[in-house]
């Protein structure tokens, strides 16, 4: 499976090459804010977390995680540059996970050039400050249950 982040606009401009045999998925995370974030990182990262277009696709994103780990099958989530929605659903996975904000912060700049870790902290204290948590994020913003966390956790540690 593939998780494509991107806006159509950028799929018409730069179109992946087909893989034989792989599902793609379309979970654009920009559709509904689509200016947000050009000239302002922390506010796109904002954006992520409040914008009711980017929940969805989150939410989508991360049961399709949970999708694949149930077929034992691979999954990779793209965008553009692999840096700001591709960086925002990594940490937000890897936060699932279980794993401790210093080592989410270090994978998000590993590899990332021109990441800022202000921005990615700043979309977890506007989850903070939104939803109450990162659990409220989970499960007010991306309406997500406890057994739809629980499938993408065990698809995650399997």
């Amino acid at each position: 499976t593939i998780v494509d982040l991107r806006t159509t606009v950028e799929t018409q401009l730069k179109p992946n090459r087909a893989v034989p045999g792989a599902r793609v998925v379309r979970a654009d995370v920009m559709a509904l804010a689509p200016l947000a974030g050009s000239a302002d990182f922390p506010g796109m990262y904002r954006t992520f977390v409040d914008n009711p277009g980017a929940r969805d696709a989150y939410r989508t994103t991360l049961l399709e995680v949970a999708k694949a780990g149930e077929r034992d099958d691979s999954i990779l989530i793209q965008c553009s540059a692999g840096r700001d929605r591709t960086g925002w659903a990594s940490a937000v996975l890897l936060r699932i996970a279980g794993v401790e904000m210093k080592t989410v912060e270090a994978d998000y700049l590993a590899g990332r050039n021109g990441a800022d870790v202000s921005w990615l902290r700043g979309a977890f204290a506007h989850a903070d400050r939104m939803y109450g948590g990162f659990d409220g994020y989970l499960h007010k913003g991306l309406r997500l249950s406890d057994a739809d966390i629980a499938r993408v956790r065990t698809a995650l540690l399997a």
